[in-house]
């Protein structure tokens, strides 16, 4: 999982131990034991445990990364200078330094969680992109001829002796060629000839085509082994084999095991084909061709089918990126329902199981000018005004 900047880190554990320090300090101050019969704790008054407290409510605030939470630490902070202020008229043998030192340093960490950058994401959750859920992608391609022509494809099935992909560039029958397959996890390498093509009904674009892998080595056949037990400890299920006579003989194909990772989007009556590109506990990344009908904010309902699992779920778009000709849409869950989450969770299980590649920064900060967006919408608008002015002068 993505994690909280290293700053709010740093000062949130500064703020958990800062109370043993002081308590260190007034036992060399005092000359009481911290531990032992007489000790320094028997001497403390209910205004010093309060005063240890606010360290910990401190902390706990800086840490929660919440707006409760900025109110909070600053609160705490003005109340630290005030008390450490009092503690010194109060009992002058603490030295005039020291007394400086300590709210110099409450001040400034204070001062810090006015930074844009710090202030944003205790205004925003959007902009947490440490809260969200891990991404897995199930994404599974094959890279088909020699360099440079390389033609991208998808595949739609696999088995230990051949494999079905879609592309639209045509590719020659029975013409052997080199093959990259990235799948499960794997990247296998190996020769491949067309056997068969077929025209795909629902894509004018593109063609199907049936390959046979050919001259397989002993090490790309224990990896199209593994590759094939891994999406079967997946749930991926078995097509139908194939019973033909070869010399007498009744032979059967083998086990093919469908890697489905289509998506239909209803959106105004109207259902939109896509491809499920990953997916998390709290959305999922959908390829859809054509995005006329689409914009943020949409409510969508999703009918998703990977891993042999079918899921219908309630969703909203979140964002919409146009790449050659097709959408990249990011939908956010809204069904709260618990199957809902369940057959989710199952199909994430499913996906890590079939070696679906985890993206670790599936939300990364945002640029300056955004985050300086977002800020102002928080007490850094104080600041904001203040340098503005400032510079007209």
């Amino acid at each position: 999982m993505p994690k909280k900047p290293w700053i709010i880190l740093l000062v949130s554990l500064c703020y958990i131990v800062s109370p043993f320090f002081i308590l260190l300090q007034a036992s060399i101050i005092t000359n009481y034991p911290i531990i032992g019969f007489i000790n320094i704790f028997q001497k403390l008054s209910i205004f010093d445990w309060i005063l240890l407290a606010i360290y910990f409510i401190a902390a706990v605030s800086i840490f929660s990364v919440k707006k409760w939470g900025w109110y909070c630490f600053i609160v705490a902070s003005i109340l630290l200078v005030a008390s450490n202020s009092i503690i010194f008229i109060l009992r002058p043998y603490y030295a005039a330094g020291a007394l400086v030192a300590y709210n110099l340093i409450i001040s400034v960490a204070a001062g810090i969680f006015f930074r844009r950058e710090l202030i944003a994401p205790y205004f925003n959750p959007q902009i947490r992109w440490w809260t969200q859920a891990p991404r897995y992608s199930i994404e599974y391609t094959a890279e088909i001829g020699y360099k440079p022509g390389r033609i991208s494809a998808e595949i739609l099935d696999i088995s230990e002796t051949g494999i079905f992909v879609i592309t639209e560039k045509p590719l020659e029958e029975h013409t052997p060629y080199p093959m990259c397959i990235r799948c499960a996890g794997y990247r296998i390498l190996v020769d491949a000839k067309v056997v068969r093509m077929k025209e795909l009904a629902d894509e004018t674009l593109k063609k199907g085509y049936g390959m046979k892998f050919i001259h397989i080595s002993a090490i790309e056949k224990k990896a199209l082994s593994a590759l094939i037990l891994r999406l079967e400890k997946g749930g991926m299920s078995d097509t139908e084999r194939l019973i033909f006579e070869q010399n007498e003989k009744k032979l059967q194909t083998s086990p093919r095991f469908v890697i489905q990772t289509s998506a239909l989007m209803r959106v105004n009556n109207k259902t939109h084909g896509g491809k499920l590109k990953d997916i998390s506990a709290t959305g999922c990344l959908l390829k859809v061709p054509g995005f006329q009908t689409l914009s943020p904010g949409l409510p969508v309902h999703l009918t998703l089918s990977c891993f042999s699992r079918l899921a219908e779920i309630n969703g909203i778009v979140c964002w919409l990126k146009n790449e050659e000709n097709t959408a990249l849409a990011g939908i956010v869950f809204t069904d709260p329902s618990k199957k809902t989450q369940e057959t989710v969770k199952c199909i994430i299980n499913a996906g890590k199981t079939a070696g679906a590649q985890l993206r670790l920064k599936t939300a990364r900060p945002l640029p300056m000018e955004k985050i300086e967006e977002y800020a102002l919408n928080s007490p850094y608008k104080i600041i904001h005004g203040v340098k503005k002015k400032v510079l007209k002068r």
